[in-house]
């Protein structure tokens, strides 16, 4: 559950926040 916040954090960090869709590449 953790991993998956820091995940998606660090997405809207990058700022290429897909709405549902985070890119993880």
């Amino acid at each position: 559950m953790i991993e998956q916040i820091a995940t998606v954090l660090a997405v809207e960090k990058e700022g290429v926040w897909l709405g549902t869709t985070p890119v993880t590449t």
